[in-house]
């Protein structure tokens, strides 16, 4: 009886250290430990409240003059991003201004620098040097969120002389008229809200912007491939989500997601959340990521696809086709908003969360209607452009065929399934 007795509180002691352990986090780096207990949410725009955490976390803006903020989700396949982004870009002047003075990128809040990854191009024939800066950090008052900051410029001497007391390691490797140092700087070192970590702007920098981004390991996005993406990505959160309704009002933050292009009129974001969607996969419709099933590791975001809504106005849809996605002529990629049809029974230029199995959808850039798509700017040639018609097949759930028909180019007759699938389509899958 006593043998059973001590046995039954050994057993409870154990899982009770268990039960603590996995409580904690010791993660130094961006890097998601997925052992940790993730409190799980289905609203990827609300902060958990947790006893060990306080909701509000950042009091600082991340640089010195704010102009605009671009949502999340926003989409550049002819620059590598197919899927939509998980970061805002913070526009500390107009896009398209060249003449930039120099901005502090500062601390957010009390935070941990846990890695600083340093970019450094030479010019093979000029021997011209440049140099961009990743910045990783951790909160000192949530260690479940962690953030990053990404093409910024320089940074503040204190640190450059921090980094030559630290081991890195590194790598080199040819880019175009480049030649490229990749090193990664491993650190701890605290940084108080509001301190001044690094630059942006200066004399021939033409980049009016940088990134911000943040993941919070309590809140796992429900993406349709549970395994497939870099670890961070299952984890994306709004930066400002985690800043106190009266500083947001203070500073009218709402009012600045959007875009000023130099000369142009500030474009705002329309529909909600202000600050953008990162996940839009939606199951059982073609909305959202769509892999190419050869890739079964990720490598890089061109040899996949994303049907998605535009960042800026929710109400429009957008293709994002990378350029390895065999797809496109050429090799080229393809990105196109448009207004949807407002005929949700109809096949032709219909909302990617209206497309279901057991029609072909048809999209075209020839036919003059309001749901028109943009053309191949890419394969056009002056006084030459290139029409397209993209054709959506839902094969069922996890399986999307497509085919791009740059002879035929109108909706006005749309083949049948049988018909479509002769066309040897390009199928896309949910979950590699």
């Amino acid at each position: 009886m006593i043998r059973a007795l001590l046995w039954f509180l050994s057993i409870i002691s154990f899982v009770l250290l268990l039960s603590c352990g996995a409580t904690s986090s010791n993660s130094d780096d961006l890097a998601i430990d997925d052992t940790t207990d993730i409190t799980e949410t289905d609203d990827s725009n609300t902060v958990p409240s947790s006893d060990a955490c306080p909701a509000v976390l950042f009091d600082s803006l991340p640089v010195d003059t704010l102009v605009s903020i671009v949502p999340l989700g926003n989409s550049n396949p002819r620059g590598g991003h197919t899927f939509p982004t998980p970061h805002n870009y913070i526009y500390f002047d107009e896009q398209g201004n060249t003449d930039l003075a120099v901005h502090h990128v500062k601390a957010p809040g009390d935070i941990t620098l846990t890695s600083i990854e340093t970019m450094t191009y030479t010019h093979k024939t000029s021997g011209v040097e440049s140099a961009d800066y990743s910045i990783n950090f951790k909160s000192q008052l949530c260690s479940f969120v962690t953030g990053y900051y990404k093409h910024v410029k320089g940074l503040e001497s204190s640190l450059e002389d921090l980094l030559e007391t630290i081991s890195k390691s590194c790598n080199a490797y040819d880019a175009g008229d480049q030649n490229v140092e990749r090193c990664n700087y491993s650190l701890s070192h605290e940084v108080s809200s509001g301190e001044s970590i690094g630059t942006v702007g200066g004399v021939d920098q033409e980049q009016a912007n940088f990134d911000f981004g943040v993941a919070d390991k309590r809140i796992r996005l429900d993406f349709l491939d549970q395994n497939y993406y870099w670890s961070d990505f299952y984890y994306m959160s709004c930066a400002w989500d985690y800043y106190s309704a009266d500083f947001k009002a203070t500073h009218d933050i709402s009012a600045k997601f959007g875009i000023k292009e130099q000369g142009l009129e500030f474009v705002s974001r329309q529909g909600d959340p202000v600050c953008g969607v990162f996940m839009q996969d939606v199951a059982g419709t073609a909305k959202g990521n769509w892999l190419l099933p050869t890739q079964t590791s990720f490598e890089k975001e061109d040899y996949h696809i994303a049907l998605i809504e535009s960042n800026y106005d929710a109400g429009k849809s957008m293709f994002s086709i990378g350029s390895d996605s065999a797809l496109m002529a050429n090799n080229k990629a393809y990105r196109s908003e448009f207004s949807p049809n407002t005929d949700e029974t109809s096949v032709i230029g219909q909302d990617f969360d209206k497309v279901v199995s057991g029609n072909v959808y048809c999209y075209s850039s020839f036919d003059e209607q309001p749901y028109k798509i943009s053309s191949d700017s890419e394969n056009s040639s002056d006084g030459n452009e290139q029409h397209i018609r993209i054709l959506l097949y839902l094969e069922d759930d996890t399986t999307l065929k497509i085919y791009v028909d740059d002879i035929q180019t109108s909706c006005d007759s749309i083949p049948t399934i049988e018909q479509f699938k002769g066309l040897s389509p390009v199928s896309f899958v949910r979950d590699v």
